[in-house]
């Protein structure tokens, strides 16, 4: 152990003192290196600054206006710059192109620079330092230029040997060496005294241990049949080589260990790869189904069943309702669901005893903003191994859409229905104007008759009312085929006076024995309107219809009395119609919606809905306005603005009553009807005209299809059982007959639409039943108007 111990440390002690040396020797060279390179600079510098001295005093030489090449006192400034500075071998002025002008006594002596490397240092015109080499020795030189009145005219060079330099540095290079000498003397002592300590005994113990530790490693191996275990170097041998055995075995296993460790760590990454990998695909996953659960169509939510709390939710139920997420969660399900809604909402989700699926009950969802969405709801309990029940997961699906599409599918039957009643009721027209046309044209004819032929005044006078109340019926055959065809506004001056007074007359009587009071204030000095004066009856007549039938449905023993009042007045440049009654008025959820087609509040069978509305489609055709209001407990008023004539234009005066003047001819009439064919005989007759009948269609197509056969004109009714007008008129057509040119229509039937297609195809005159004499002349006044020709016979 002694051995070992003496042995180790000198060894170590040897190893660690030429380390020293080593490392204090590249010491010293450096320090030699920096300081030759630092005193070679501080003497440039001195150089500099001496060759600067020079460069200003030949400045002020110059300023005197003494030529260089004449200032011969200044080679003694060049001697004193030297005797100043030892260390400088010589100084001159040198001129641009290399030609010594002066120079000192030392150094070496020319006339001129033929150096090329030195000559160009001088023609720098800058101050610039240089090592250069001649006469077998290296300088350093130093250029400083001068210059006179801006041009460069010579050169200050300075210079001193390198050597001057070197001497230097080795000096101090042999006094490094000699302190480096005794440190390291210094240095090694000290270890010598602290190895034992520091490292000795530490490295005894390592080597102990790791004989100890390889010996075991192979008796493991031998065990194992791995391996042998090897021979140890015994107490006697070489410590540095048991050292690096030692060393060596140690390194070994820590290299296999290193080796196991490296295996053990990529199996570690990856693994950790792996498991990263698949959270990263669980995140990702995740994500998704988030993506999808919080964009899904449906409203997800999931309820506690015992408080009736929203724990979770998606964005759809938080968007849907205008809320954020977090303020949803934590809300009472019940509380986003319409008051209505409440008992089945607290029977679905708060009841822990309900576990049943719901399915598709319907409700109401409320938003933040009042407004309600129809939802489907669907609820079902979540299955938890701890509490089964207690929780709901809760879908609701917006029907919103769907109940409005029901709503407006049953609307459109309804008016659907509606409107296959109103073809039945505009078919019923067709026919009721049909059949009291035929009559009524017999009436009027006859009361004509007798008002033209009768010598008593009061026959006449009773015919004329006979006459008037004809008219009147047919005025409201014609507004009864109107409703079934409505045809476009023929517009004209009208004064609304005049309309209002019609048709308050008209429902006086009506209204008086239902105890209605009709107030009118409508004077007569308004301006017109430019309006159709049967349209704008028909909105007067239906808002008057409008307010009775609201009166009538208030009607009870404590009502008060009940008033229509009707008012036109001057708004600008608009008539303005008031129509205002005493009833219960108009609920504000109604008022915007009275003036939609087929919208009504009666009961089925008593209104059809369209009545406003057509008063709304008229008013818009006539340029104008129309609106409602019901103030509460002051009735319903309706307000109509026609835009009033700029310029006041007279009503045209119809003219006298004066029948066309006519020759005596030859008329057939076509009619089915015995009475209406007397009547238009006796019309014609009055009007100086030989009448034939025919019957029916065939007798009149006999009459036309005669040899010869000749009349001045021809009136064809359009309807008749066995030969219609229309195709007796299709025959005369296929056989030319030239009596297609004279032939007048007559018709009872303006809704059928057939019948006006037919008739604006042919577009021949019309007469419409019943038949008045001034129109029975004004339409044969083009064959018989006198003179005339005479009638074509039919060859």
């Amino acid at each position: 152990m002694i051995a070992l111990r003496v042995s180790l440390r000198a060894k170590l002690v040897l190893i660690a003192g030429a380390i020293l040396s080593l490392a204090m020797a590249a010491n010293t060279a450096v320090n030699g290196l920096v300081f030759a390179r630092e005193y070679s600079g501080a003497v440039l510098s001195r150089a500099f600054v001496v060759g600067d001295g020079l460069t200003s005093q030949l400045d002020r030489l110059l300023a005197l206006n003494i030529p260089v090449g004449e200032l011969v006192g200044f080679e003694e400034q060049l001697q004193e710059a030297l005797a100043r500075h030892p260390f400088l071998s010589h100084a001159m002025v040198v001129s641009p192109g290399g030609e010594i002008l002066i120079q000192s006594d030392r150094g070496p002596r020319a006339h001129a620079i033929a150096d090329p490397e030195m000559l160009a240092q001088v023609r720098l015109a800058r101050a610039t330092s240089a090592m250069l080499s001649y006469e077998g020795e290296r300088f350093y030189e130093v250029f400083t230029p001068v210059f006179y009145r801006g041009e460069h005219v010579a050169t200050v060079r300075i210079g001193f040997p390198a050597r001057f330099v070197g001497d230097k540095v080795t000096g101090m290079i042999w006094y490094s060496v000699a302190v480096t000498l005794l440190f390291a003397g210094l240095g090694t002592a000290a270890l010598v005294v602290s190895l034992t300590a520091w490292v000795s005994r530490p490295l005894e113990r390592f080597i102990h241990a790791g004989e100890h530790a390889t010996a075991e490693h192979a008796t493991a191996e031998h065990a194992t049949g791995e391996g042998t275990p090897s021979g140890r170097t015994g107490a006697g041998a070489d410590e540095m080589a048991r050292l690096g055995e030692t060393f060596d075995a140690v390194l070994a296993d820590l290299r296999r260990q290193r080796s196991e460790l490296l295996t053990a760590n990529e199996e570690l990454e990856r693994e950790i790869a792996e498991r990263w990998r698949a959270e990263e695909e669980i995140k990702a996953s995740e994500a998704k189904y988030q993506d999808l659960y919080d964009n899904a169509p449906d409203m997800f939510a999931s309820v506690d069943a015992r408080t009736g709390r929203i724990q979770q939710c998606n964005r759809t139920l938080a968007d849907s309702l205008g809320y954020a997420k977090s303020e949803i969660v934590g809300r009472p399900v019940a509380e986003l669901h319409h008051p209505d809604c409440a008992a089945e909402v607290r029977k679905v989700f708060e009841s822990p005893a309900h576990t049943e699926p719901a399915r598709d009950i319907e409700l109401r969802l409320r938003r933040t903003d009042g407004t309600t969405i129809d939802v489907s709801l669907n609820v079902s309990a979540v299955r938890d191994a701890g509490s089964p029940g207690a929780h709901r997961r809760a879908v609701w699906r917006d029907i919103t859409l769907r109940k409005r599409a029901e709503e407006a599918l049953r609307e459109s039957e309804a008016q659907l229905r509606q409107a296959s009643r109103l073809a039945a009721v505009g078919q019923l027209a067709a026919g009721v104007a049909h059949e009291i046309n035929n009559p009524l044209a017999v009436i009027m004819g006859h009361a004509s008759q007798l008002r033209a032929t009768s010598p008593d005044p009061d026959v006449g006078a009773r015919a004329e009312k006979m006459l008037a109340g004809t008219k009147r019926v047919a005025r409201i055959v014609r507004e009864l085929q109107n409703f079934a065809r409505p045809k476009p506004p023929d517009l004209t001056a009208v004064q609304m006076a005049e309309v209002v007074e019609r048709v308050v007359d008209l429902r006086q009587h009506t209204l008086a024995v239902s105890g209605i009071l009709v107030e009118q204030d409508t004077p007569l000095n308004l301006p017109r309107v430019h309006g159709d004066p049967g349209q704008l009856e028909q909105v007067v007549l239906n808002l008057l219809l409008n307010a009775e039938q609201a009166l009538a449905s208030a009607r009870g023993p404590q009502t008060g009395p009940q008033t229509i009042t009707a008012r036109l007045a001057s708004e600008g440049e608009h008539v303005r119609l008031t129509v205002a009654d005493t009833g219960p008025g108009i609920a504000p959820d109604v008022l915007p919606r009275i003036f939609d087609p087929f919208f009504t509040t009666k009961p089925v069978g008593q209104g059809t809905g369209l009545g406003l509305s057509i008063c709304y489609g008229i008013v818009q055709a006539h340029h104008g306005r129309m609106w409602a209001e019901s103030p509460p407990g002051r009735g319903a008023t309706f307000i109509v603005d026609l835009p009033a004539l700029r310029h006041e234009v007279a009503p045209p005066q119809a003219p006298a009553a004066e029948l066309p003047s006519l020759r005596p001819g030859h008329i057939l009439v076509v009619e089915d009807e015995p009475d209406v064919a007397d009547v238009l005989r006796d019309l014609l007759g009055m009007l100086g005209q030989t009448v034939t009948v025919a019957p029916s269609g065939e007798a009149g197509w006999r009459h036309l299809n005669r040899p010869h056969a000749s009349y001045d004109a021809v009136t064809l009714d359009v309807k008749m059982p066995d030969l219609s007008g229309p195709a007796l008129w299709r025959r005369l057509i296929a056989h030319d007959n030239p009596l297609v040119d004279r032939v007048v229509f007559v018709t009872g039937d303006t809704v059928d639409p057939e019948t006006n297609r037919f008739l604006e195809e042919t577009g021949r005159p019309v007469l419409t039943k019943p038949v008045s004499l001034e129109a029975l002349a004004v339409k044969l006044a083009p064959w018989l108007a006198a003179p005339s020709s005479e009638p074509c016979p039919i060859g």
